[in-house]
């Protein structure tokens, strides 16, 4: 039970720090009238982090009981949206914004995955 909490309270945490990136892709960018700027932010970053910490994790507190429910499940899973990321998908195409679209799948897809990448290797540089 205590496990559940640790989720909560890291996913209050990525929430609010995700809404917190959409604020501030509204505040300094062109494109913010296109909420995917900040979903593809936070998706980027956000498979960085959860790369990092998954190594860190198992690298340096393999047995810690709040540090997977609350950094990664919740922290992680708080902060990055895959549902945003369709629904965003689905304003590009029902514009007919179609090579933007395409432009934000492969994007997201290739950059989340070589974030996701690049924590693992950051973090397997600290040991």
């Amino acid at each position: 039970m205590i496990d559940l909490l640790f989720v909560m309270l890291g996913g209050a945490l990525g929430s609010g720090l995700r809404y917190g990136v959409t604020l501030l892709t509204d505040l300094i960018s062109p494109l913010s009238s296109h909420n995917w700027v900040a979903t593809l932010i936070v998706n980027v970053v956000g498979s960085f982090l959860i790369g990092y910490l998954s190594a860190y994790a198992h690298g340096h507190c393999p047995s810690s009981r709040w540090f997977r429910p609350f950094f990664i499940v919740g922290l992680c899973g708080g902060f990055t949206t895959f549902s945003t990321f369709a629904m965003d998908l689905y304003g590009q195409y029902s514009r007919g914004a179609m090579v933007t679209m395409v432009l934000y799948l492969v994007s997201s897809v290739v950059l989340s995955l070589l974030a996701l990448l690049a924590g693992i290797w950051a973090a397997s540089r600290t040991r």
